[in-house]
C-alpha cells in the first residue's frame, strides 16, 4: 500500500492522467486524489465523455 494513500481514505475519485506514445506505450503522468478536475472534458466539441463523468459522480451522492 501506498505510504500516503491512507490520508485520502475518504475520496471518491481518483483521477489518472496518462499518455500512450506512438509505439503504444502507456505513461502514467500523474494521479489526483480528491477532486480531480473534470473541466477540459467539458470543452470537447463531443461532451459525452463529460456527462458520463458528471452522471457517475452524481450517482455517488445518493
Amino acid at each position: 500500500m501506498c505510504n500516503r494513500f491512507d490520508r485520502y481514505k475518504y475520496s471518491r475519485q481518483i483521477g489518472i492522467d496518462y499518455g500512450i506514445d506512438r509505439s503504444g506505450k502507456v505513461w502514467l503522468i500523474e494521479v489526483n486524489f480528491d477532486y480531480p478536475s473534470h473541466t477540459l472534458f467539458a470543452k470537447l466539441k463531443d461532451r459525452s465523455a463529460y456527462r458520463r463523468i458528471k452522471s457517475i459522480a452524481a450517482s455517488w451522492r445518493k
